[in-house]
Parts: structure tokens; sequence; C-alpha cells
């Protein structure tokens, strides 16, 4: 089935899986095709979409791929509950293609545009095998082998990235095969890979840490100061960053926790709507900051480390 339109995170994994792109080049350019009048408004958790732009985008997908591929039903996406629904979800606003875009300029406004159509086709149809093939000897094995055959492209007509599974032959059940090799292979379980900016992004918005405007930003902070680096397409903590996290983690354990950041959005918010009153929330994290501070300033630091002052 198709996925809804892209909001911030889901843009910056696209881009980072599909063009290898970090979170703020991705924003970097998402803002001037924002600032040309060619998408939305780029910084947004909603998939929301306004009712004429839904029946916009379906006479086209009609008019260029054909009736077969249109969504049976009209897909009116629905946020989750923590989603803030000021903006719409990311979507193109052209009627035509300038021709002085820069080339990434149209790779996104491509893969922006392809995800809103396909967020209104119908579904791609794969026929899943699997072969069991059982051995007459006197051990009873049993070796196994699937693959997939895509019947109907479906939404990946317009948003790509289909990929089959391994072609396999024709058989019939009951026939007799021939053995012709067997290989004994050993797998042992791999430690997870590190992040990527794709992965990270998922990660923190699972998480709840941080908006859509902020993750490309937490990311390039934590770049820029030496505490992650880059190795390819993954991101490394650096031996800096290492002690850095250590020492929060040690004398702030509250404060770097994901439940102190989504807690403080959650009070934020309920203070902008009117529920909560700033100063006591406020105090109240000062008194636990303050003493936390205080407790850390006596223990020395560790050999070779040193502290901005800002």
């Amino acid at each position: 089935a198709p996925k809804p339109p892209f909001i911030t995170s889901t843009l910056q994994q696209d881009a980072s899986n599909k063009f290898s792109w970090p979170s703020k080049k991705t924003m970097n350019v998402a803002q001037s095709l924002f600032g040309a009048g060619l998408i939305t408004y780029h910084r947004t958790d909603s998939i929301r979409v306004e009712s004429d732009k839904i029946d916009s985008a379906r006479d086209k997908v009609e008019a260029i791929y054909g009736k077969n591929f249109l969504s049976s039903s009209k897909k009116n996406w629905k946020n989750a509950n923590a989603a803030q629904d000021a903006h719409e979800a990311i979507r193109p606003t052209y009627e035509q293609v300038p021709t002085n875009l820069m080339q990434d300029e149209k790779k996104l406004l491509k893969l922006i545009t392809g995800r809103f159509l396909a967020s209104q086709m119908s579904d791609a149809k794969i026929d899943k095998t699997t072969i069991n093939i059982k051995s007459d000897s006197g051990k009873k094995y049993v070796f196994a082998t699937s693959g997939d055959v895509v019947s109907f492209e479906g939404f990946f007509k317009a948003y790509g990235g289909i990929k089959a599974g391994a072609t396999l032959p024709k058989v019939t059940k009951g026939q007799s095969l021939n053995k012709k090799s067997i290989e004994n292979a050993k797998n042992l379980t791999k430690a997870p890979g590190r992040y990527t900016d794709a992965s990270l992004v998922k990660k923190l918005e699972k998480e709840g840490v941080g908006r859509p405007s902020t993750y490309a930003s937490i990311i390039d902070t934590l770049e820029n100061r030496g505490y992650i680096k880059r190795e390819k397409k993954t991101l490394c903590a650096t031996e800096i960053g290492i002690m850095v996290s250590d020492y929060l983690s040690s004398n702030f354990p509250s404060i770097v926790s994901t439940n102190f950041t989504i807690k403080m959005e959650e009070a934020l918010d309920k203070i902008a709507g009117g529920s909560l009153e700033y100063i006591p929330v406020m105090k109240t994290f000062y008194n636990k900051i303050n003493k936390s501070i205080e407790d850390a300033v006596r223990l020395p630091l560790p050999k070779s480390f040193h502290v901005d002052t800002e």
C-alpha cells in the first residue's frame, strides 16, 4: 500500500536513503523550493492535505497513468494525536516546472511530487512464492527459498523504488530435483549498524525528541562541535563526543534522557494552551538543574577534557 505524503522527517529519511544527502542539505534544498513557491512549507509533521488538492492529484494520476493506477477511493490521511496541524503535508504547488532549477532542486522536487501522487494511487501487487525441497536421504532435511514477482506496479509507477526478490524457476508440486551441490555457510548475528541521517531522524521522531524543524539542526550541531563525524553514509561518535556523553549521563541523567525532552515539550504546550503557568514549571526545572550543576562542578573533569564556557 502507498504511504502518505511527506512530512519533514520522512522527507529527510527518503533523501538520505535515495540520494545519500545529510539532513541539512535536504532542508536547504527544500527551503529553496519553498522560497520559489514550488512546495508547501517543508517543516511540518502533519500528513493532512486539503481536499481540493487531493482531487487535483487524483486527476493527474488518472491523466498520466490511467484509471487502473488510481486508488478506488479518495485517501484522506489522518494525523497521529501528537502531530501539530498548522501546516499541510509537503506537496508540490506548481503547475509548470521551471526550467532554471538546479540539479538538486529537480531531484528533490521529483521525489516530493512522486510521493504526493503515489499517496492517491492503487496498491502494488506482488506475488510471493516459497519453494520447499524435501530430502530423500535418511535425514529429513527441508530446504526453502522465497522470491517475489511484481504482477502490478501500482503506486510504484510514480514513486519508484520497487525491488523484486529473487527470481525463482518454474517448478511443480511433487517434482523431483537433482542435487548439484550443497554449501554449509555459517552466519553470525551482527551488531546493529551505525546511525545514518535517515535512521537517526527516524529514531528521534519515534522517541519524541525535537520537532520537524530541529532534526537537521540537532545533527548539524553535533557535527559542528566535533561530537560526531561522518564515515561515508554513517554517523560515528568521536572520542570527545563519547566523553561529553559519559560526563552528561553521569551528572545530568534526568536532563539527557528522552523522557525529559518529551515532558518539557508537553509542559510548554500546556503553558501555551493556558492549562499550566510558566513560573512554576520553570522553577521546578531550575531547582533540579541548579542542584545538578552544583554537584557536578565539585567533581574533577577527566584528563584532556575541556568544556566550552558557553
